[in-house]
């Protein structure tokens, strides 16, 4: 740059210890509690800000219950990530390689 710098940012965000089992335990089930606003496939305005306020909810509950606050689009991001899993490596093979926990998510997912 013009005056010397490299053009980095100099400060550095600190990372969130990963979830513990428990944790992904507790959001799960929690998400679990919320599935039907949550997983809804319509995109319309109303729904949309009725599946923000569920996050922000399960959220609020999440943190209330555990050590490490985590923003909810953070646990947003931790279930899709669970969920993928879930899909690509099925619940016989993720117990079998201890991929991902199971839970009643996972249970009900693919036995319904």
């Amino acid at each position: 740059m013009a005056d010397g710098s490299s053009g980095r940012c100099t400060g550095s965000t600190k990372r969130a210890a990963n979830l513990s089992s428990s944790e992904r335990q507790l959001l799960t089930e929690l998400a679990m509690t919320r599935a039907d606003v949550i997983e809804n496939k319509r995109t319309d305005g109303a729904t949309t800000r009725e599946k923000e306020a569920a996050w922000v909810a399960l959220a609020a509950e999440f943190n209330a219950a555990s050590t490490v606050r985590r923003e909810h689009r953070q646990l947003k991001q931790v279930i899709s990530i669970i969920v993928n899993k879930w899909c690509r490596f099925g619940l016989n093979a993720a117990v079998q390689h201890g991929r991902v926990m199971v839970s009643v998510m996972v249970r009900a997912r693919f036995q319904g």
